[in-house]
């Protein structure tokens, strides 16, 4: 419920494949309440309290009070806001309210779901008047990766096409701002590169190129997929026990070049080209 922001943008990409999977496999009708919610936190900035447009309070522009929201929406909006966002006079988060619906996961008929989208917009209106925390406006090609391949398959599984251009969007900006030829950089920010690709950053980007193909058609991301797995079996492939060692063979910086099967916050590399390989092989 509390998510830690440098993280936050692969978790998102997590909680997407796993809406996708409750909405395949269950048919979880809060699928797709969970998409929206994913998708659309995704498309804003991560951010931190403590940068220098902040308050120096750690989640203060996020949370809420009871008068607060019954200030925004009226006694009785507010009542039947509390009842499914969690909302008490004593909070739930450190004297204060997190708006979340795990009391409350079952969806409302049309009208009441409806009702409580029109209650958040009002509440999204008034936190915008709140000073902003400072922006961790650093991007990761490997978290980028993740996201862009949760959207461009849950654009598709939700008929969600606005979803779709904003993960081309994200994946172009990535060919054009952290691209050299056929090699990644790992982080972009404010017009300048830093790091050399690492095998997560390959991985989960040719998962993006491949959700992306099979969203469009477009051979362009398959191209792209192929190129970055030529790069990481020249540049990361281990022959003594296989696998793809974290590192490139060029990276003149690296003591010991690390190797990794298991997952931590994120899926290693190895675990995402398993299946980017399965999935190329049938392309091919």
């Amino acid at each position: 419920m509390v998510p830690t922001p440098p993280r936050l943008l692969p978790a998102l990409s997590l909680l997407l494949g796993a809406a996708l999977a409750a909405a395949g496999c269950q048919r979880d009708p809060a699928a797709k309440l969970t998409a929206d919610a994913g998708a659309g936190i995704s498309r804003a900035k991560c951010a931190d309290c403590h940068g220098p447009k902040g308050e120096g309070v750690e989640g203060k522009f996020y949370v809420w009070s009871a008068r607060e929201v019954t200030d925004v929406l009226g006694e009785e909006d507010a009542a039947a806001f509390a009842e499914v966002y969690d909302v008490t006079e004593a909070g739930n988060f450190e004297g204060h309210v997190i708006l979340n619906r795990l009391r409350s996961l079952d969806l409302r008929s049309e009208h009441d779901e409806a009702r409580l989208r029109t209650m958040r917009a009002k509440l999204l209106e008034r936190r915008a008047e709140r000073i902003r925390p400072g922006w961790d406006d650093k991007v990761l090609a490997d978290w980028n990766g993740l996201m862009i391949a949760a959207l461009a398959r849950a654009s598709r599984v939700f008929a969600r096409p606005e979803w779709l251009e904003f993960a081309i969007t994200a994946f172009d900006a990535i060919l054009r701002d952290m691209s050299s030829g056929d090699r990644l950089a790992h982080a972009w920010r404010l017009g300048r590169t830093t790091g050399p690709g690492t095998a997560a950053d390959y991985a989960n980007m040719i998962k993006a190129a491949i959700r992306l193909h099979e969203a469009t058609g477009e051979d362009r991301f398959l191209d792209a997929a192929r190129r970055w797995t030529t790069v990481l079996d020249r540049h990361h492939w281990e022959d003594t026990h296989g696998g793809y060692v974290t590192t490139a063979d060029d990276t003149r910086d690296v003591i010991v070049r690390m190797k990794s099967a298991a997952d931590d916050a994120t899926p290693s590399a190895n675990t995402i080209m398993m299946s980017n390989l399965v999935h190329l092989f049938l392309l091919t």
